[in-house]
């Protein structure tokens, strides 16, 4: 090889590692509102968890946590996603098609038992919603009546 072949050829690699991504941390204000939350916690609508964790999140944040092994915070993630603005939202729905956990909603004092993630997720993006980002009629009613 040529020396010229061997330059280029560190080069790249050099160029390769130096263009790795750094993997995101969550902060250790966030890890903690995170580490509140228990499996068999309800979730709030509006509730002081929630509020907690979109005053201390970014949307990068909230992006990793929206993969989070426990279902509450998932949701909440979503939903602040969504008061965020964020264009990730039917992404991140759409990364979550399989996600039926169930969990228990409390929305203005009424329980709402037998909710999953999926379904959470899909009503957040109602038509009527708030998201920027939320489906059309069309897209949403051919999705609930898939994955209701």
């Amino acid at each position: 090889m040529t020396m010229r072949c061997i330059l280029f050829l560190f080069a790249i690699i050099f160029l390769g590692i130096g263009c790795k991504k750094k993997e995101h941390k969550l902060s250790s204000e966030v890890q903690d509102i995170v580490n509140g939350f228990s499996d068999d916690s309800m979730m709030y609508v509006g509730g002081e968890d929630y509020q907690k964790l979109l005053k201390a999140s970014s949307s990068r944040d909230l992006l990793i946590l929206t993969s989070h092994k426990n279902p509450y915070v998932r949701c909440y993630s979503f939903d602040a996603l969504i008061e965020k603005d964020s264009l990730d939202v039917q992404k991140v729905f759409f990364e979550h098609l399989n996600d039926t956990v169930d969990y228990i909603r409390i929305y203005a004092g009424d329980v709402t038992p037998n909710d999953n993630v999926r379904t959470q997720m899909l009503l957040s993006l109602h038509p009527n919603g708030s998201s920027r980002y939320r489906f059309t009629r069309k897209e949403f009613d051919r999705l609930f009546w898939k994955y209701r």
